[in-house]
């Protein structure tokens, strides 16, 4: 599900997000969601038999991805970062670029296409992809 209108603190995002979130990032718990989106990136997070959902929200004007559990995961990324961002149409992901914190290491969220795209034009991305024309799209006939 994805949200794009202004909410109240945390509203829209499920208990157990809400919970992370208030307690790993309780600067962000306070602020308006203005987007958010369940994806399909699955971490672990201490589930003996399951991955754990990575949730992410633009809130205020950060996005953050959070994955509630024994061990919970909880990134951010100030907007001006996420704009930066690219969609990799062949992985379904949107690769976030390293942090301050984890030079070494990017970030990547598994979206639609759409869903993508709507949080890289939030973020103010200069060119936020489309996902690429079926082959017989464009085909023209001509009489």
């Amino acid at each position: 599900m994805t949200v794009a209108a202004p909410h109240s603190a945390a509203a829209g995002l499920p208990a157990a997000v809400r919970e992370t979130l208030a307690a790993r990032f309780p600067a962000a718990a306070a602020a308006p969601v203005r987007w958010q989106a369940e994806t399909a990136t699955r971490l672990d997070t201490g589930s003996w038999l399951r991955r754990t959902a990575v949730h992410a929200a633009v809130i205020g004007d950060r996005l953050v991805a959070i994955a509630p559990g024994d061990r919970p995961v909880v990134r951010h990324w100030p907007l001006a970062t996420v704009a930066k961002a690219v969609y990799n149409h062949v992985t379904g992901e949107v690769v976030l670029p390293p942090g301050r914190d984890d030079a070494a290491a990017s970030f990547t969220l598994a979206l639609d296409p759409l869903v993508a795209r709507s949080l890289l034009v939030l973020a103010g991305a200069p060119s936020a992809p489309l996902p690429p024309p079926s082959p017989s799209a464009g085909i023209q006939t001509h009489a």
